[in-house]
């Protein structure tokens, strides 16, 4: 084959969901490995549930293409040691079954920690390539791991101002390491495309006019090729989308409609909720309200432990994914884990007031596949969405999970309309919330305007803390004499290091139980726990599935109730070292001024906030 010049060094997609964007993007890569003679790929998620997903997706990807060849494919990210379909590729490498010859596996040099990235494929959270340009004491090996391949980044229009931050930082990087980069959104700001690219042409030492970004219709493709030439063109889409939208306020009666129904053919509904107490005091409800009937509730969150967390995640997307033929009748109770990137389906939907670009991510598993049977109070797509009574002035725990200048913009460009037509409405929906022009009644302005400064202001912070644990930009000084604080490699150990910049600190913890001065791993007294921490390699495995990310609220009190974390006990083991430990009694755990975790086996770690007497609770819960 003729060898192409001058392919795209940066390509941004954008396009509905559902639309194909991954398998664009795996083309893409393909005509890259033949053309520039590319060797390697780091596919880069948002998240750990929508990596162990793209990374079956792509292990199929690469077998296809390669069959009888070698390729190694690794899975990188906090919890990828839990992952069946990662043990299995890495069992291949070491005995494979007799009389098959692997195209895909994952060859154990690479599973050491700070290798994963040297190896040809992998695919994991967008945070280990973010680490690579952080102040970190092993980011030259990252970066030294992303040179010369694709990077394919998917969902980028979730990254907040200070992951942008780092994001523009790790593009200039990235030009300058001679990658090629696809960039993947259904929901991208016109100001974030624009910086997008300005960063990679910073890196490529290309300046550009940006004037070709204005104008072109959605959905679109971006290129910048290695001559510097900048283009933006338009396409057709390939589904057309219309949906009704309904407001409700009383949660009950969504319930009691809903069961109604579905009570002649059943279907598959995913309510959405923006917290986990939310997702948890809703499927009770549910529960209640489909007692006498043989609908399915189902729950998932991120507050489950690490083996029960996969195990949910697993039956999700066994039920909802690829291939589903209907005839379900099953309530799928969730947060925000299954809005981006996961490949699901549902008959319908239900989901909290959230901002525009995620009540469109959320939207696009609804009718997602062809070929499924609808019942017919869902043949056709419609959405209700939940809102606080007390709007404006309050969007409950919504907005303390979302800023309440983006949700009552959010709130204003929808409220009046029926219905969503997509993909043609895309670009409206986006600029009125995100864009700085907006027409809002009168009565608004003044709150807007003061939520927008106050807005602002967080986003200065936001890139200044981000910009203090940059290394330079590629061509600046000596990013190795560079470094102005001592910040950790791994992120979550020090603060400085982190890539994502949260309003409540996250800490593992690994939940053991305990009865008298015996500890268990189960809550039955089945195993006891000889040793802490076990040094049999299969019974720390086990420990971490025991592991929960808990956010708290007040960072001070929890680490003085809970002694110190990292468990000082765990130093030498790779597994726990950065994780605390909590010993629960009767399932429980009491923290101090009426604070208290209690494990649930249906609805995960549940969090009690209120006074030592039981009073109401309070502070946030997420």
């Amino acid at each position: 084959m003729e060898r192409m010049v001058d392919l795209p060094r940066f390509l941004i997609l954008e396009a509905p969901m559902g639309e194909g964007k991954t398998e664009a993007a795996l083309f893409a890569l393909d005509r890259w490995q033949i053309s520039l003679g590319r060797n390697g790929v780091y596919v880069a998620m948002p998240t750990t549930a929508t990596s162990n997903q793209m990374y079956c997706r792509v292990e199929r990807f690469q077998e296809n293409r390669r069959p009888g060849g070698r390729e190694n494919l690794h899975l990188l990210h906090g919890q990828a040691l839990l992952s069946d379909d990662y043990d299995r590729l890495k069992a291949r490498s070491v005995a494979p079954d007799e009389g098959e010859t692997p195209s895909v596996q994952a060859d154990e040099w690479f599973c050491a920690p700070k290798r994963g990235l040297l190896a040809s494929g992998a695919v994991g959270t967008v945070d280990q390539a973010l680490l690579g340009v952080l102040q970190t004491r092993y980011q030259y090996l990252r970066l030294f791991g992303l040179a010369g391949k694709t990077v394919i980044f998917d969902e980028v229009h979730g990254y907040d101002a200070y992951m942008l931050t780092e994001y523009e930082n790790l593009l200039r990087w990235l030009a300058a390491l001679n990658c090629t980069v696809v960039v993947l959104s259904a929901t991208l700001p016109a100001a974030t495309r624009r910086r997008m690219v300005q960063a990679f042409s910073e890196g490529m030492e290309a300046p550009v006019s940006l004037d070709v970004l204005d104008g072109v219709s959605y959905p679109r493709v971006t290129t910048l090729r290695d001559s510097g030439d900048l283009s933006c063109d338009t396409f057709p889409s390939a589904r057309s989308f219309s949906c009704r939208i309904r407001w409700e306020h009383d949660r009950r009666s969504v319930a009691q409609s809903l069961a109604e129904e579905m009570k002649e053919e059943g279907g598959a509904v995913a309510w959405i909720c923006n917290t986990v107490r939310s997702a948890q005091e809703t499927y009770d409800l549910l529960k209640e309200v489909f007692r006498d009937s043989k609908i399915d509730v189902m729950l998932f969150h991120a507050r489950y432990q690490a083996g029960e967390r996969r195990r949910r995640e697993k039956a999700v997307l066994e039920r909802f994914g690829p291939g589903r033929k209907g005839g379900d009748g099953v309530v799928l109770v969730a947060t925000q884990v299954v809005e981006q990137s996961l490949d699901l389906d549902f008959d319908h939907m239900i989901t909290e007031l959230a901002p525009v670009d995620l009540i469109l991510q959320r939207l696009g598993r609804e009718h997602r596949h062809g070929g499924c049977a609808r019942p017919k109070a869902f043949v056709e797509p419609w959405l209700r969405i939940l809102v606080p009574e007390g709007l404006p002035d309050d969007f409950g725990a919504s907005g303390k999970v979302y800023l309440p200048f983006v949700l009552l913009r959010t709130w204003l460009v929808l409220k009046d309309r029926a219905s969503l037509a997509l993909p043609g409405q895309m670009d409206d929906l986006m600029e009125a919330v995100y864009g700085e022009a907006g027409d809002f009644p009168e009565e608004y302005r003044s709150l807007l305007a003061r939520w927008q400064e106050e807005h602002s202001k967080g986003e200065d912070g936001s890139r200044f803390k981000a910009a203090s644990i940059l290394i330079p930009d590629p061509g600046g000084r000596d990013v190795t004499q560079a470094f102005s604080q001592g910040v950790q490699e791994d992120e979550g150990v020090c603060p400085r290091a982190r890539t994502r910049l949260s309003k409540e600190d996250r800490i593992p913890v690994v939940l053991l139980h305990r009865k008298g001065e015996v500890s268990y791993q189960d809550r039955s007294g089945t195993a006891p726990v000889s040793e802490i921490p076990p040094r049999d390699p299969e019974e720390r495995r086990r420990w971490e599935k025991r592991m929960v990310e808990l956010s708290v609220d007040l960072p001070t009190w929890f680490l003085r109730d809970v002694d110190r974390i990292p468990e000082p006990r765990w130093k030498g083991c790779a597994l726990l070292r950065h994780h605390g430990l909590l010993l629960l009694e009767d399932g429980k755990v009491v923290l101090g001024e009426g604070r208290c975790l209690e494990v649930d086996e249906e609805k995960g770690v549940i969090r009690h906030f209120g006074s030592e007497k039981g009073g109401a609770s309070r502070g946030r819960d997420v």
